[in-house]
């Protein structure tokens, strides 16, 4: 099972990056530049897997291009706090405590269920960015705010809301990615 193209992003190329951590599993599992967006897919991944975002910047063998979407499974973090899954990674105390770590090859060939966690975190990051990070959402925001005209907000608002229990209910990718795709499609005429 290879990674789905259609919402794959590389992650990599930025001074600033932050890495989904998966500490049950050991590996990063996805990595990009929105600290923000990362907080969204945590939430919505969290009827799958347990995610930690990872400030890989931070750790003193960070490299611009080092770690993409392609590779980081089969990366870990060295020196992760004893009991973190229990806790949030504390960004001002630890930062300098921590290393990002080949961990060797993952597998030969992807794994199916980590490669349908990383297609869902792909997936998620693109619903997300649609309603939660575009344009017409602050326009949408603002319009209900001061009563401006918005007539679709209500509609909007349902299929976004469609999307995301798709994504954090269902375990199949495909079935998901089809839904998904129909329910933005929509909403984008709307928007």
């Amino acid at each position: 099972m290879t990674l789905d193209q259609d919402h794959f992003f590389w992650g990599c190329g930025e001074p600033v990056q932050f890495g989904l951590y998966s500490p049950v599993i050991d590996r990063l599992v996805c990595v990009g530049r929105k600290y923000e967006l990362f907080e969204h897919v945590v939430f919505l991944m969290s009827s799958k897997i347990r995610l930690l975002i990872v400030p890989l910047h931070l750790a003193p063998n960070f490299e611009i291009d080092l770690i993409d979407n392609t590779c980081c499974t089969q990366w870990n973090v060295t020196n992760w706090p004893p009991n973190s899954l229990d806790m949030k990674f504390n960004v001002p105390i630890r930062r300098e405590n921590f290393v990002t770590d080949t961990c060797g090859e993952l597998n030969e060939r992807p794994d199916k269920v980590l490669a349908d966690i990383q297609n869902f975190i792909f997936l998620s990051c693109y619903v997300i960015q649609l309603f939660k990070f575009s344009n017409n959402y602050q326009y949408r925001i603002f319009s209900n705010l001061v009563e401006m005209p918005f007539d679709n907000y209500d509609i909007v608002k349902n299929l976004e809301q469609q999307c995301y229990q798709t994504i954090y209910l269902s375990c199949d990718y495909f079935v998901v990615k089809s839904k998904v795709e129909q329910l933005c499609q929509l909403a984008e005429k709307i928007l």
